[in-house]
């Protein structure tokens, strides 16, 4: 019985120790000697794209639940770390294609998750267009430098950790409601911004700091913040030019008076783009005296600086006469076609965008120094002028390209251009166009009047050897057509030009539509193939060198349009020809010739 209860105790002792010094607060079974650094993506249709696009540290596990196969995508929260590059994860139409293409199970559905990303904070540029957020934790990416978040159901976005973002695109879905898009938005940290497009939002347009909205190439959605919380939009410098179109009410100018600070003007960007038509903010005697008339403070003032102008994009008219002016950028006002600014200090002038203009005329002011006159004038973009007045600048007058001039009905302080004496205008543009697509020497071309002239210099013209192949075969207008060649398909009929490459050794003209070709300086010509054409006439009497002829009228061709004779008496080098299918065919030709042929169609010895 002793025995028994010592055993007793002994395995009471035993469980005692057991619970007291093995409890799972000193021993932790499930310790393992890493860190676990996977990170599970919940959204299938987001760690699939990731995936497929190779994101780093992004990985596809196929895991048993319920007995059912299911793919899970994990991100490595070390590994994405290495992601910089920009991950474009868009579902366009276009970009749906390309991911069913791909095999992609969830090439259709749209992401609305996008938890996860935050461990790709390294990554300098994320698009997610055509998807369905509804929220995203931008802060932790700070290297951020382009983001595009275009037709999604975003109602708040934090990008005041993003301050190297300099690209900002997010137009909410049309399907959005008012609570899906931003009502507000801090942008005051984005000092590298460079373009925004914020619009179609219920907070639009959101005021943002001058400095930042001043940097900005595209400004879409956005305006200057003046500090008091309310959108204004861009402040007009010159009182005399705002105060003179809020006068002409144009759109989108408004006035706003401070008994402090007094009187100021502002664009409403968006809003301007509603003006069109002609905007007449002269200084004339008669001008100050209308302005003078309906009360304006600013009647007699010049006006010296026009900042503002260029968000008028839609206006086709400008007068700026008997002002002050010193600059004006009009390179947004691409629909500009009349612009009068007679009597300015403007020194410098860049029509160069403003391809519709048809009448301009800027003589200066008499009291402008030749600094604040034009010396240089680029006038070969605008080929639609049909009156040009620029005289009283020490430039003129100033050379514009023939075509221009020629069509001017005035034509003051200009001149035309002269084509250097050693050049020669081709007259075919399909045969200038091969010539310059093959590289040729001296081959060059000029854009006058919507259309494209080109040029050979005579004397470089000498260096081109070997042959010029300029076929019109099907294969040929084929190749072309893929170099972008404009007149691919255009038949050369004019090869007016030729002549002056005297050194070349071959030709081959195939499938064109020429009728006549002078080849008589072209006296070291060893091939020739002329298949498919329309010549009536050819001399090649001054071919001496001349070893392969070929040429079987086009199909099309009447008889006048073929050979009726020819004369091969000197041609004695000759060793392959093909004179078939003209009226004049065989002909005959001297038997020493003859008998040197290996290739003899349409000829017979004499």
């Amino acid at each position: 019985m002793k025995r028994f209860f010592f055993c007793q105790l002994l395995l009471m002792a035993l469980v005692s120790f057991l619970t007291t010094s093995c409890s799972t607060n000193d021993v932790d079974f499930s310790d393992t000697s890493e860190t676990d650094t996977n990170y599970e993506i919940k959204n299938e249709a987001f760690g699939e794209y990731l995936y497929y696009l190779g994101a780093a540290g992004v990985k596809k596990v196929k895991v048993d639940v319920s007995g059912n196969e299911v793919t899970k995508y994990y991100v490595d929260t070390v590994l994405a770390l290495k992601q910089t590059e920009a991950l474009n994860l868009s579902k366009s139409a276009n970009s749906i294609s390309t991911l069913e293409t791909a095999g992609l199970a969830t090439a259709a559905i749209k992401i609305t998750d996008v938890d996860g990303l935050q461990y790709f904070v390294n990554v300098t540029g994320l698009t997610f267009t055509s998807n369905e957020i509804e929220s995203i934790d931008l802060t932790r990416l700070t290297k951020l430098q382009t983001l595009n978040l275009n037709n999604n159901f975003i109602g708040s976005l934090d990008l005041t950790k993003n301050t190297a973002l300099t690209t900002l695109s997010y137009t909410a879905s049309s399907k959005a409601t008012d609570t899906q898009k931003l009502s507000s938005i801090d942008l005051s940290k984005n000092v590298n911004l460079t373009s925004v497009d914020l619009s179609n939002h219920p907070g639009a347009p959101f005021p943002i700091p001058e400095a930042i909205f001043n940097q900005l190439t595209t400004a879409k959605g956005v305006t200057i913040d003046d500090g008091s919380g309310e959108s204004q939009g861009y402040k007009i410098e010159d009182e005399a030019f705002g105060e003179y179109l809020l006068f002409l009410n144009v759109a989108g100018v408004t006035e706003i008076v401070d008994n402090t600070s007094g009187t100021a003007y502002y664009i409403d960007i968006e809003a301007a783009k509603a003006q069109t038509g002609e905007l007449s903010l002269s200084k004339s005697a008669n001008a100050i005296n209308t302005l003078e008339t309906a009360g304006l403070a600013t009647a007699s003032t010049k006006i010296t600086d026009v900042d503002g102008l260029q968000y008028f994009i839609n206006i086709t008219g400008i007068v700026l006469t008997s002002n002050e002016v010193e600059s004006i950028d009009l390179t947004k006002l691409t629909k500009l076609e009349t612009l009068n600014l007679n009597n300015n200090f403007i020194g410098s002038l860049d029509l160069t965008k403003n391809t519709a203009l048809t009448t301009l005329s800027y003589t200066a002011s008499s009291k402008a120094t030749d600094a604040q006159k034009l010396t240089t004038i680029d006038l070969s973009e605008n080929v639609n002028l049909t009156s040009v007045d620029l005289s009283s600048h020490p430039g003129a007058p100033f050379p514009i390209p023939a075509a221009i001039y020629n069509q001017l009905t005035t034509a003051k302080g200009v001149t035309p251009e002269e084509v250097a004496s050693n050049e020669y205008e081709i007259a075919d543009e399909a045969f200038g166009e091969y010539l310059k697509y093959l590289n040729v020497s001296g081959v060059s071309e000029k854009e006058e009047n919507s259309t494209y002239k080109y040029y050979i210099d005579i004397e470089a013209a000498k260096s081109q050897t070997g042959a010029l192949n300029m076929s019109k075969a099907a294969s040929y207008i084929t190749t072309l057509t893929t170099a972008g060649v404009r007149t691919a398909s255009t038949k050369i009929k004019n090869v007016d030009g030729l002549q002056y490459f005297i050194n070349i050794t071959g030709i081959t003209l195939t499938s064109n539509e020429v009728e006549s070709i002078d080849l008589t300086e072209l006296t070291k010509l060893e091939t020739l193939n002329l298949n498919n054409n329309f010549i009536g006439s050819l001399d090649l009497t001054k071919n001496t060198e001349l070893k392969t002829l070929s040429y079987t009228a086009s199909s099309k061709a009447t008889d006048a349009q073929k050979l009726t004779t020819i004369d091969l008496s000197k041609n004695v080098n000759l060793t392959s020809v093909d004179l078939s299918s003209h009226s004049g065919a065989p002909f005959s030709i001297p038997a020493a010739i003859f008998n040197n042929l290996t290739t003899a169609k349409g000829v017979v010895s004499e």
